[in-house]
């Protein structure tokens, strides 16, 4: 009996844990992104300032992976200043979910026309070695993926994820093979080109013949106190539900569940 308790408290104390902990993350993650949204006009002490404006570009970003050679996309105008990618591959476990392979940013040189100021971007402060999913990266605030294309085609799914072939239209025939499926890879990224907005926020330091962010840089685009409310709701689901999770575990273990 003291083994069966030890057991169910163990385990309760696992899944409570992984999950207070994912939701710890998604919270600070929200606090990072609550700075970057509030912050600006003048450097802090420290010499932190939060910059917003059109991108320009001055050298291209070269990512280490493009989309494959089957995906055409109606290319937009500008140059690529910051490109994100990663690639997926589908889970089959007790819920279906995508496990990020690799993944990386690239970042040419560029910088921010923030109103009569040019700031540049210091791309090794933003360019992190340990960026393996730049989509969930805590410096990293780039919504959903522009581009999401399957790596290669198989019978039963389609090319592009987000193409358009009439009545078939995103469908997916996968069959499971242990935890993996039939489903290929699949490529997604974003790409930050000339003239579009960017939120930076970093340490400002003088950079030669202008400003530079440098330091622990983060960066935005699209609606981001929007995403800042999702992932605040995101923890809180995932924090209640670990702190549910051990209260029962412990409960169980301690003989007074009724069932």
């Amino acid at each position: 009996m003291v083994v069966d308790q030890l057991a169910i408290l163990g385990f309760a104390a696992l899944l409570g844990g992984l999950m207070l902990s994912y939701g710890r993350r998604r919270y600070n993650r929200a606090e990072s992104l609550s700075r970057l949204v509030a912050d600006g006009g003048e450097p802090t002490a420290a010499g932190e300032r939060t910059i917003s404006g059109p991108v320009e570009v001055d050298r291209p970003a070269e990512p280490q992976r493009r989309p494959p050679d089957h995906h055409n996309p109606e290319e937009p105008g500008g140059d690529p200043g910051i490109w994100a990618w990663r690639v997926q591959r589908e889970q089959a476990t007790d819920s279906r979910h995508w496990e990020t392979l690799d993944g990386g940013i690239a970042v040419g040189d560029i910088a921010v026309r923030d109103d009569w100021d040019r700031v540049q971007i210091d791309a090794e402060s933003l360019r992190c070695d340990s960026v393996e999913d730049p989509f969930d990266a805590d410096h990293l605030f780039l919504g959903d993926p522009d581009i999401d294309v399957y790596v290669e085609e198989r019978d039963g799914v389609l090319a592009d994820v987000s193409g358009d072939c009439g009545p078939v239209k995103d469908v997916e025939v996968s069959v499971n093979i242990g935890n993996e499926t039939t489903t290929p890879d699949r490529y997604q990224a974003t790409a930050i080109r000339e003239g579009e907005e960017l939120r930076a926020d970093g340490t400002i330091a003088d950079g030669g013949e202008q400003p530079a962010v440098r330091g622990d840089v983060a960066v935005g685009i699209g609606d981001l106190s929007t995403r800042a409310d999702q992932l605040y709701s995101t923890a809180r689901r995932w924090g209640a539900g670990g702190a549910i999770v051990l209260v029962l575990g412990v409960s169980a273990a301690a003989g007074t569940v009724i069932l």
